[in-house]
C-alpha cells in the first residue's frame, strides 16, 4: 500500500511498468471532461473508473480486495477517509467474485488514512480497504480508479 501525492509518483516506479505507466498517466492527463463509467487504456490490462458518490459513514462501508487486479485510487475532488487492513486478518463474508474481481470481506481497520485532491493510494492484493467513508460530514468527491493487471 501507498499513498502518497501525484507529484511524486516517479519514485515508485519507472515508467515501463504497467503501475508506472498508470501512475504517469494520472499525474499527466486531464480528466475533468472524463465522463463516469469505464476509459480503456491498454485494454483488460491497464483502464480505469471515473467515480462519483458522496461519502458516508463507515457503518455503511464493505471491505473489499482484489485477486488480477492493483488499485490505484487517485483523487479529483473531495476527500474521503481510506481504511484498511491485511487479507491474513479479516474473514471473507462473499467468495470471490471473477466478474468484479472483489472478495467482501469483514473484519476490524488496522489504520486509516484520508485521500485528498491530488493525492494516490495504491493497494496490492493483500491490502484490504474501505474507502468512501466521511472525513468530517458526508461530501461529495470525484475520483479515479485506476485498475492495474497483475502478471
Amino acid at each position: 500500500m501507498i499513498l502518497d501525492n501525484i507529484k511524486n509518483a516517479g519514485l515508485y516506479y519507472s515508467s515501463d511498468t504497467k503501475i508506472g505507466k498508470a501512475l504517469e498517466y494520472l499525474k499527466n492527463k486531464d480528466f475533468s471532461k472524463d465522463e463516469k463509467g469505464v476509459h480503456q487504456v491498454d485494454g483488460d490490462d491497464l483502464y480505469y473508473v471515473v467515480v462519483e458518490y458522496n461519502t458516508k459513514e463507515k457503518e455503511n462501508g464493505f471491505w473489499e480486495s482484489h485477486k488480477k487486479y492493483i488499485d490505484i485510487h487517485y483523487m479529483i475532488s473531495g476527500q474521503e477517509k481510506l481504511l484498511y487492513s491485511n487479507f491474513n486478518h479479516v474473514e471473507i463474508e462473499k467468495d470471490y467474485d471473477e466478474k468484479v474481481d472483489a472478495y467482501i470481506l469483514k473484519g476490524k481497520s488496522e489504520g486509516e488514512s484520508i485521500l485528498k485532491e491530488g493525492f494516490f493510494m495504491l493497494y496490492f492484493p493483500e491490502d484490504v480497504h474501505m474507502t468512501g467513508i466521511r472525513v468530517n460530514s458526508s461530501e461529495p468527491i470525484r475520483k479515479i480508479i485506476f485498475k492495474v493487471a497483475i502478471d
